[in-house]
């Protein structure tokens, strides 16, 4: 088995067989599928293979026949590329080694490679970013990302965050290191974007490094709702949950009262959106800020998409009515052995994503541990559908009522029935 990372790993794959099953038949496996189009080489794929076919299902993509997997295994020897989301490949991987056939598996950072070397628009220069979206945790800033990133006049990098201001000041010429990482298949006519949750706090920053000429969308959700959910993510794997199940060893309702007063508060000033919108007003002005309420995004995503791309100047609309939500997490870890195994899945994650594509056994070993890592994490004890307490909700109530109130008059919006 072999991980694929590159284009040019890939065309090495797919040329250089004599025959190629492409495991996957979802978003996956049809750009795969579309790559071998485009490349000339659908001869060479002898089939989609999927682990169970229904009935309605299509026999087809494009001209390539569709086939259980079982079926197809036991009568075809031939090279099987996975092509599936990272947390089913693991899975696969064991069905198709029953076989004995030779198997590569795509990383998953290759697909973004495939869309831009099938998109034939010219490359251009990183030339400045149009729009940020700088804030705020746990309001839907992965699920706008996903988005966005089906507009075609809209480039974002796939990587969403970028966390530059974290590291800036320790990198030398931070910025060019930037635009080499993230901007650097920015195709013409493209309206360029960052969408950056962790910014918020960084105004006077983002006016010294981006100008003041950009457009700025602040996502936001009931606070109550991002705070308590923002405390979930936090049991599901940060290091600063490891003082919380030390003290409880297992999951409680009490934690969250200590997340309350964590750090004097601190914990919950980030949905104090006002606070820190206010702090980039005095950079910009009212008409380069659009702020999308997440809770009218969800119910009414068609036209809250088409009011955004207007404002970023996209000359095209967004057709779908449903919003594809992305990291919505809807349990924690259920004890202190738990919380450790997903902490470890965040460590292998965060390596991996710093391995050096020129270190190909480090980034084998990587991708492969992480794997394990997150079957392991998904085999540990969980919590679901953690609800907070009314008393907790009332206490949060109080706590953000007046920069709600503060968030209607800046804004001219009435927010009593949306949030409280």
């Amino acid at each position: 088995m072999k991980y694929l990372y590159t284009i040019a790993e890939l065309k090495d794959c797919l040329g250089g067989q004599s025959g190629v099953a492409i495991y996957g038949a979802g978003d996956w496996g049809r750009r795969l599928s579309d790559f071998a189009i485009w490349e000339k080489l659908q001869d060479k794929v002898k089939g989609i293979i999927i682990s169970e076919k229904k009935e309605g299902d299509s026999d087809q993509y494009r001209g390539i026949p569709i086939f259980e997997a079982d079926r197809f295994l036991k009568h075809e020897t031939c090279t099987v590329v996975i092509a599936v989301s990272w947390q089913y490949q693991e899975e696969i991987l064991q069905v198709v080694k029953q076989y004995g056939n030779i198997c590569y598996v795509i990383a998953q950072e290759l697909y973004a490679s495939l869309a831009d070397e099938m998109d034939t628009r010219k490359r251009v220069s990183y030339s400045g970013i149009n729009f940020l979206c700088p804030a705020f945790t746990k309001c839907g800033t992965s699920s706008l990302h996903g988005a966005l990133m089906t507009i075609k006049d809209i480039y974002l990098s796939p990587k969403k965050e970028s966390n530059f201001f974290s590291w800036h000041n320790d990198v030398q010429d931070a910025k060019e290191v930037l635009v080499d990482n993230y901007f650097n298949t920015i195709k013409e006519g493209q309206v360029v974007g960052m969408i950056e949750p962790t910014f918020y706090r960084n105004a006077k920053e983002v006016y010294e490094y981006f100008g003041s000429g950009i457009k700025l969308i602040f996502l936001v959700r009931n606070p109550i709702e991002s705070t308590f959910s923002r405390f979930k993510m936090m049991l599901r794997g940060s290091v600063m949950a490891e003082a919380f199940y030390q003290k409880y060893d297992q999951f409680s309702m009490r934690m969250f009262d200590d997340y309350m007063r964590w750090n004097d508060g601190g914990s919950l000033v980030i949905s104090r959106y006002i606070d820190w919108i206010n702090e980039f007003r005095r950079y910009y002005s009212d008409e380069q800020i659009k702020i999308v309420y997440f809770e009218e995004l969800i119910k009414h995503t068609r036209a809250v998409m088409n009011e955004l791309l207007k404002f970023v100047e996209s000359k095209h609309c967004y057709e779908r009515d449903i919003l594809s939500l992305v990291n919505e997490g809807n349990y924690v870890m259920a004890d202190l052995e738990s919380h450790r195994l997903a902490r470890r899945y965040q460590e292998l994650s965060l390596e991996y994503l710093h391995c050096s594509m020129n270190d190909t056994e480090a980034k084998n070993r990587c991708y492969s541990d992480r794997i394990k890592a997150y079957h392991e994490m998904s085999r540990a004890k969980k919590v679901y559908d953690v609800k907070i307490l009314e008393e907790q909700k009332e206490r949060l109530k109080k706590y953000y009522f007046d920069s709600v109130r503060e968030l209607e008059d800046c804004f001219h919006k009435d927010l009593s029935d949306l949030w409280f």
